[in-house]
């Protein structure tokens, strides 16, 4: 357990299943959570896997901002940079912490830290490509490609991406 935050260094990351962000409830009680302009943008997506994904990745980066500036999650207030990228705006804790989200196929991934940049992305195995090998030494350490190695040719995409995360509703979505 962490007791203090050494804020010049950690990082505080958060994933998430999006299929519950598809459940009517849960969307409506997800989206209340959201800006207007974050609300019409996910309004425009014709996919419910897409508004699910941006959905759960803007609500997960509000549970871990507000962790992270000690306050409540609807009370961060994000817009969006010159780039289109998310920026904490309100309250002024948060204003501080960087972020990246990322969503994709069904997975929201968000990290949060002071000071410095970051960035979270998140892949699938149709992205993977053939060569996972080829991959593996972009993104993994010694140990992590050894094991790769090892791993059955036609098992190394799926464990190249392999992750265990909870598929239940987030307690921080409001009832």
């Amino acid at each position: 357990m962490i007791d203090r935050w050494d804020l010049s260094r950690d990082v505080l990351v958060g994933m998430v299943r999006t299929a519950a962000f598809e459940r009517r409830e849960v969307a409506s009680r997800a989206g209340r959570m959201l800006d207007p302009t974050e609300r019409e943008r996910a309004d425009r997506l014709r996919s419910p896997g897409a508004r699910a994904d941006l959905v759960a990745g803007r609500v997960l980066a509000r549970a871990l901002l507000a962790t992270r500036a000690g306050c409540e999650p609807g009370t961060i207030r994000m817009r969006e940079s010159p780039l289109g990228c998310p920026q904490a705006v309100a309250p002024a804790a948060a204003r501080r912490l960087r972020f990246s989200i990322a969503h994709s196929d069904g997975i929201a991934l968000c990290a949060v830290t002071a000071g410095s940049a970051i960035g979270a992305d998140i892949e699938s195995i149709r992205n993977v490509g053939p060569d996972p090998l080829a991959v593996a030494g972009l993104v993994c350490s010694d140990k992590e490609r050894r094991d790769l190695e090892r791993t059955p040719s036609w098992r190394r995409p799926e464990r190249l991406l392999a992750v265990r995360i909870d598929a239940g509703i987030p307690d921080y979505i409001p009832a």
